[in-house]
């Protein structure tokens, strides 16, 4: 693996809560099951296009996420998901990157991470009117309920039709 992205995969396991590692890895087998099983690395390959966009890479990776938390019934921890979800996109790539389809540099890898986060956000309904009430909440003490997911056009329909075929 590409020493960048693999420092990346380090350093993110090791942030983790410990009590949230098990489930990280147990997601990111998943999520490497739904990359390379042949049913579905035909919607991740086009999702991914041709490996030099971040955006449509964070979108894909943002899709791997939407779908293992529904094959999860819901039931997959937030915490989770994200570092579960930089890993897969350190996995891929790393394939992109093997393939010869891309150079991995810090600042690639940081875009892709931004788009991944921003459309994670999106997929857990995390508005920048939502975010900035969490804010407000959090400075009067208050504590605000988990966002849920919910159907962002371009991301979890993606991913539900993806899951369905």
């Amino acid at each position: 693996m590409n020493p960048l992205l693999q420092q990346t995969s380090d350093a993110i396991l090791k942030k983790a809560d410990p009590r949230l590692v098990p489930v990280i890895k147990k997601l990111v087998d998943a999520g490497k099951q739904v990359m390379y099983s042949p049913k579905t690395r035909g919607m991740m390959m086009k999702q991914l296009g041709d490996g030099k966009d971040p955006e449509a890479i964070g979108a894909g990776i943002a899709k791997l996420i939407g779908i293992l938390y529904s094959e999860s019934k819901k039931t997959a921890p937030i915490q989770a998901l994200v570092p579960a979800g930089v890993l897969l996109m350190c996995e891929g790539l790393d394939f992109l990157e093997q393939a010869g389809a891309v150079k991995v540099t810090p600042d690639f890898l940081s875009q892709c991470t931004m788009a991944m986060g921003s459309n994670v956000a999106q997929l857990f309904g995390a508005t920048p009117e939502k975010l900035q009430g969490l804010v407000d909440q959090g400075k009067q003490g208050g504590q605000a309920a988990p966002a849920q997911p919910t159907a962002a056009p371009g991301i979890i329909a993606g991913a539900q039709q993806g899951v369905a075929q």
